[in-house]
């Protein structure tokens, strides 16, 4: 099917248009003029009944008393007032044996008198009416009357022409109209469109420089609203192309970093099982530095695991969010214990109190005990970046009916108000020169694939606290 521009299309419409209000117009004059004739036809038949009915009486007189005088007289009248009539009108009298008597029309002989039938005759081609009447007086037959009018054609010609004008000027009037429609359309519609099509083809076909259009650009004072929604609508699609491309490159970020930690999680596990098997070896070592070798070589091995079966169920595991956890729960107090000792190791340069508080002496809950280590980990580095060269971390459980609430405290810089909401986003980073945000964001995903939450509390100067919302190993959803 061949493309059509609009501007064609609306030619081709006022051509048609044209056509189908000519046609009207025509059929509405041929009937008007046929109308109008057969008007003029009846008046000129009322004009010949009235002549007769106002001289017939006149007529019959002079017939009986023979008075030529009369009726010659009413002839010269007749004949006078014919140049100011419409259809003039011409008369003839015979007496009752049919012999000419008087009139203004032509003398007709017995035999022609005869074929015309008594009555009104109207002859519509040539526009002559006959009308012939038997003259009564007392029952007695005086005489015949024949009234002649004939309809003067330049009358009709005038009348018309008239009528043409008249209906001249309705399709002029009409046709006006259709020529302000389509200026109108033109002005209105066509030129937008051309203006919006030079300006969005280009934009489309150049995706890496795609630029919303600015509305003061085009007059759209006289144009509809829906072009002014059109463009909203996409100024709205060209947003939210270029947040769509920043997200596609933010992911093909945050996938090559899944790449390169699964190929190192591949990559460490022999030097890890290596390392493991040193530490095992060494001599006994100050206080439980021995296990907490191990458990840290333990915890790294876990996590590389725990890369490589995430990147191959990757897309499995986002649709249907495993269960992480047996059904006995992590032991809070062993976990925490267990980090707490680690950490002190780490900063064991640094002047860093470490508390736990916990009213409980075994709280177990609904977590997967190596995710729940790397949640803790994270918080307590975040905590150990914040803090400097001193200060403390304090480790709080809160106990309630059906739920457990774990705090990492922390009395360090705090966190700025504004990024309270965008620390939780994954690859965002805030108050670190080589953070990559992968930490919090772990901790926000892990936590609710187990039915919990999260909370953040953070004052500049005065500290952080990231409390993990918990099941219970009975308990309920939070």
């Amino acid at each position: 099917m061949e493309s059509q521009t609009l501007e064609n299309i609306l030619r081709e419409r006022n051509r048609k248009l044209t056509f189908w209000l000519l046609g009207p117009v025509v059929i509405s004059y041929l009937v008007l003029q046929m109308v109008l004739f057969s008007f003029q036809m009846k008046e000129s038949q009322r004009e010949v009944e009235r002549w007769r009915n106002a001289h017939r009486d006149r007529i019959v007189q002079a017939l009986f008393l023979q008075n030529e005088t009369d009726l010659q007289a009413l002839s010269a009248t007749v004949t006078q007032e014919a140049g100011t009539n419409r259809a003039p009108i011409s008369f003839g009298v015979w007496n009752g044996k049919r012999r000419w008597v008087a009139g203004n029309m032509e003398a007709l002989s017995a035999l022609e008198l005869s074929k015309l039938p008594i009555g009104m005759k109207v002859n519509f081609k040539t526009g002559i009416i006959y009308d012939v009447s038997a003259l009564h007086l007392a029952d007695h037959l005086q005489g015949y009357l024949v009234i002649k009018s004939v309809y003067d054609w330049k009358n009709l010609l005038r009348d018309s022409g008239l009528l043409f004008l008249c209906c001249l000027m309705v399709f002029l009037s009409l046709k006006s109209g259709v020529w302000v429609l389509i200026g109108t359309l033109k002005r209105t519609v066509v030129s937008p469109l051309k203006w919006m099509t030079s300006e969005i083809d280009p934009r489309l076909k150049e995706l890496t420089s795609l630029q919303p259009i600015s509305l003061s650009t085009l007059d759209l004072k006289r144009s509809p609203t829906e072009f002014i929604e059109l463009l909203k609508g996409y100024n709205r699609l060209i947003e939210k192309i270029k947040s769509l491309r920043e997200k596609e490159i933010h992911h093909i970020a945050i996938s090559a970093r899944v790449d390169l930690a699964t190929q190192v999680a591949h990559d460490v596990r022999s030097p890890l099982a290596a390392l493991s098997l040193a530490i095992e070896d060494l001599p006994p070592l100050p206080g439980k530095q021995k296990e907490i070798f191990l458990g840290v070589a333990k915890r790294i091995q876990e996590i590389s695991e725990e890369l490589l079966v995430s990147r191959v169920f990757k897309e499995e595991d986002r649709e249907h969010p495993k269960e992480n956890g047996p059904s006995a729960g992590a032991n809070l107090s062993e976990l925490v214990g267990s980090i707490i000792e680690e950490k002190r190791i780490i900063s064991e340069k640094k002047s860093v109190n470490f508390k736990w508080v916990s009213p409980m002496a075994e709280i177990r809950v609904k977590a997967h005990e190596a995710d729940l280590k790397r949640a803790l980990s994270n918080l307590i580095d975040n905590a150990l970046q914040s803090l400097g060269a001193r200060g403390e971390i304090t480790l709080e459980v809160t106990p309630f009916r059906d739920s457990v609430c774990l705090s990492v405290i922390d009395n360090g810089r705090g966190i700025k108000k504004e990024n309270l909401l965008r620390v939780w986003d994954e690859g965002v980073s805030v108050d670190k020169k080589q953070g990559h945000g992968l930490g919090l964001s772990f901790v926000k995903r892990v936590v609710e694939s187990w039915g919990g939450r999260v909370a953040l509390e953070s004052s500049l100067d005065k500290g952080t606290k990231v409390s993990l919302f918990l099941l219970n190993v009975e308990g309920t959803q939070v």
